[in-house]
């Protein structure tokens, strides 16, 4: 029995990873988001917050807290492990949940955390695909703002807490790997191999023409049908093979002083996670 959760920006990559990780007998079909997971550990994360004015009334310390939580999130792990039997490992995902990842961290030490990066342009860039999406079904989202200063700062929080938790624990660091969004389109085979190399999972029906094989099948009809979910899906793991054509694509879509904006927003987390301007 083992856990894996996916992390990442929204529209950093999630999908196309998570699917990936799901390419094999021993473990589930991709489920889509997990946000009642997220919801649970949201829960752990307002009562940690609220610990010495309100939690301790109910467990006394925080260590009873964090076993307390710990009991709650396995369970729901492991009933939702033998839903999906005869899968033996569990590949979740929710990009929230992200935010969270020191949390699951301390409740589930065994898990292990995959990320997945990508260029904070090109995905600025896919929000406001989406947000385009969202605005012709009347719908009002942060993503067709306009505000593009708003909508770069929205990617930060998905990193900052996996990025500074690696600083200091070297537990956590080990039990983390990064996959770059850019080299995981380019070369799929090779990305695989790695996430093999990680995970000890065998992904051996990985197919890199068609990454969308592993889907549940009634999740699929879901995101076809459902109005809120349909605008957020992904055409890169839902129509063809694994392609790099959405690399890069920031210079053909954003302005030079949307660039720019970008960049001065997202400096430090753009040098943290290795990618350079590109603007004065």
């Amino acid at each position: 029995m083992a856990y894996y959760f996916v992390g990442g920006s929204q529209r950093s990559g999630t999908t196309l990873l998570a699917t990936i990780l799901c390419a094999g007998q021993e473990t589930n079909e991709y489920l889509g988001e997990s946000s009642t997971l997220r919801s649970l550990v949201e829960s752990y994360n307002f009562m940690r917050g609220r610990f010495d004015t309100e939690t301790k009334f109910h467990f006394g310390t925080q260590t009873v807290m964090d076993e307390y939580f710990a009991n709650v999130v396995r369970s729901f792990l492991s009933h939702t492990l033998a839903t999906l039997s005869p899968a033996t490992s569990l590949v979740l995902k929710e990009p929230h949940l992200t935010c969270y990842f020191p949390h699951l961290f301390r409740l589930i030490p065994s898990a292990r955390f995959v990320m997945i990066k990508r260029d904070p342009r090109d995905i600025v860039v896919s929000m406001l695909k989406v947000g385009e999406r969202l605005a012709a079904n009347g719908q009002k989202h942060m993503f067709n703002s306009g505000d593009i200063g708003r909508i770069a700062s929205s990617i930060t929080p998905f990193y900052a807490p996996t990025i500074n938790l690696a600083k200091r624990n070297k537990n956590f660091r080990n039990a983390c790997m990064w996959v770059e969004y850019e080299q995981l389109t380019r070369e799929p085979e090779a990305a695989a191999e790695s996430l093999r190399r990680f995970t000890g999972l065998k992904l051996e029906e990985f197919d890199k023409e068609n990454p969308s094989r592993h889907v549940n099948e009634e999740k699929r009809k879901i995101r076809v049908e459902d109005k809120r979910i349909k605008p957020w899906v992904s055409e890169l793991t839902d129509k063809g093979s694994i392609s790099d054509q959405n690399v890069g694509q920031y210079a053909n879509v954003l302005t030079e002083e949307q660039i720019a904006t970008v960049e001065n927003t997202l400096g430090d987390l753009m040098k943290a996670l290795g990618y350079k301007p590109v603007t004065k």
